[in-house]
């Protein structure tokens, strides 16, 4: 991918969006966001006078892809309002694309994952 050949795009409709950068520029904290999964799955952080509960859990990823990760978050806030995020991220052919979906229902994860392939299959 170079300057020639390449668009980054926000697509953000209805609680879904997909961003599609060049992977040497892009930011992988889904992959390493410093939080030891297999020791932690809750946890709480607190920023700007908010605190949010965490539960994450790791879903299986089986796009074609170099390396991905797929994860289901469910936050609470100290206001009481609950917040799901069905994240995706793949890094394919020079490419970085990420999906996050604030529906976590079966039928809008499994249409997150099917763009997710739409996606890849023109890398």
């Amino acid at each position: 991918m170079n300057v020639d050949n390449f668009t980054m795009a926000d697509l953000d409709i209805d609680s879904f969006t997909l961003i599609a950068e060049a992977s040497d520029i892009a930011d992988y904290r889904i992959f390493d966001d410093g939080v030891d999964k297999d020791k932690c799955s809750s946890y709480t952080y607190e920023a700007h006078g908010v605190t949010q509960e965490i539960t994450q859990k790791e879903l299986p990823f089986n796009a074609d892809a170099e390396k991905g990760a797929a994860t289901l978050q469910h936050s609470v806030f100290d206001d009481g309002m609950e917040f799901p995020l069905y994240s995706l991220a793949a890094v394919k052919n020079g490419a970085f694309i990420s999906i996050a979906l604030k529906d976590d229902s079966e039928e809008s994860i499994q249409a997150a994952n099917e763009t997710l392939d739409q996606v890849l299959a023109r890398l």
